[in-house]
């Protein structure tokens, strides 16, 4: 068990909140002895457990010869940083985002280093030696200690062949007017809409023993006004796709429209509308990541999602929170703890400029190697960047290149649900006592 004492100052639900995402993520069990938690409180030197306390200290860790002090700032920077209460206040671009260019130059450091990983790895590197040192057994697992990459898909758009695109590629960009015959050429010549590309995705996935989470869009019309052209999900041809995506043992998801940022009501029809497809939606990502939060978690929530994936930069790659594991939700609005999981997004397919095919896949393999010092990463590859279009960079060669790159590494390939189950799992194995009284997830 972990045992926590929090000085009355300090008592407040998100250091709570803080102080339970540190222990899940630090990942260590005691089996044979209690282990301690203090926050602004001074141990005395005849105290004989094995504790890690947050204190008011000038140094940031320093580790004894049965405790480790930690500068109580960590703490607060976990709660502040996973609610995203630090963005409070920021300007928001068009699409009512957070960018990472409006952040002071402070936190831009701390995020560019997934501070939050980095300094939990070094405090569970110290409590292990500590606890092997004064023959407390422990048990030190988390689901991303074997390096793991959460694949997902948004599905944004599933037909190519499309009348009214090759109309506007005709009238609206006249300067490429024999570019884009040849291009409307390439695509009449298709025998199959290359941007129906999901089963074929999976397939390639597949062979390699991964598996992956594709979030639908649940409109339903092919065009709309507030999207433009994208499908129609209550389409045969649409539900057929989906059910033989979860037959295969892939993961379905939910991809909320911009529109529904603004409309609880909006969200939920069409939430009904995906589900009429598919049961077992239990994750969303907001199309565009549009949104602030704690709203977008709230409303998610509301609709029984277990989890969000939309935490993450529309136009870089890297973490939004300080860490690239999977976490609980804190409504800092609300001042509680919510039941919804959230997983960063820490790459997605048009934050890297592409060069050429082989550089891409070059730069792409030299940035995964710091963001896998997390253990696991969220990678987004939208279905409709699986074809080797003519005049467009060779993304079919591209992603396969990128899925090799993974087998050789050894590296496990999993869906967005299966980590959040994992990560349940895990938070299950943890009892905490706060100030003498019992909690248990």
């Amino acid at each position: 068990m972990w045992i926590v004492n929090i000085e009355k100052e300090c008592d407040k639900p998100i250091i709570r909140y803080a102080v339970k995402t540190f222990i899940y993520h630090l990942g260590v069990l005691p089996l044979n002895s209690d282990l301690y938690l203090n926050v602004g409180e001074v141990i005395e030197n005849n105290y004989s457990g094995i504790c890690i306390n947050f204190l008011n200290s000038d140094c940031d860790i320093s580790e004894f010869e049965n405790k480790i002090d930690v500068n109580i700032d960590f703490l607060n920077d976990i709660g502040d940083f996973l609610s995203l209460k630090y963005e409070e206040g920021a300007q928001l671009d068009s699409f009512g985002r957070v960018r990472f260019s409006v952040l002071s130059e402070k936190i831009q450091k701390k995020l560019s280093e997934s501070f939050i990983d980095i300094k939990i790895d070094e405090i569970r590197e110290k409590i292990v030696r500590v606890c092997a040192k004064n023959e407390v057994e422990i048990l030190s697992n988390r689901p991303w200690d074997k390096k793991t990459i959460v694949l997902s898909h948004d599905v944004d758009d599933l037909f190519g062949k499309s009348i009214l695109r090759y109309l506007y590629w005709s009238l609206k960009q006249p300067g490429r007017f024999k570019n884009n015959l040849k291009r409307i050429q390439w695509w009449l010549e298709q025998k199959e809409d290359p941007y129906f590309s999901p089963i074929k995705m999976s397939e390639i996935e597949g062979e390699f023993g991964f598996k992956s989470t594709f979030y639908f869009m649940a409109k339903s019309a092919y065009l709309t006004f507030d999207e433009g052209r994208r499908y129609n999900v209550q389409s045969n041809k649409v539900k057929r796709l989906i059910r033989e995506i979860e037959a295969k043992g892939w993961e379905v998801g939910f991809h909320p429209s911009r529109e529904t940022f603004y409309s609880s009501k909006k969200l939920r029809q069409e939430f009904y509308s995906l589900k009429k497809a598919s049961n077992s939606i239990i994750g969303a990502r907001r199309h565009y990541l549009k949104g602030t939060f704690p709203e977008i978690w709230r409303e998610l929530q509301d609709i029984d999602m277990a989890y969000d994936t939309s935490v993450g930069w529309p136009d870089r790659f890297g973490s939004r929170v300080g860490t690239n594991r999977p976490f609980r939700a804190f409504d800092y609005k609300e001042d509680l703890e919510m039941t919804i999981y959230e997983f960063p997004l820490t790459f997605m397919d048009g934050t890297l400029k592409y060069e050429s095919d082989q550089q891409y896949v070059k730069d792409y393999l030299s940035i995964e190697k710091e963001l896998m010092n997390s253990g696991c990463l969220s990678f987004l590859w939208h279905t409709d960047r699986f074809c080797n279009e003519i005049f467009n960079p060779s993304w079919m060669y591209i992603y396969t290149e990128i899925l090799k790159s993974w087998h050789a590494n050894g590296y496990r390939v999993i869906s967005s649900k299966e980590l959040i189950d994992e990560y349940r799992t895990h938070e299950e194995k943890f009892e905490i006592k706060f100030n003498n009284e019992t909690w248990k997830d």
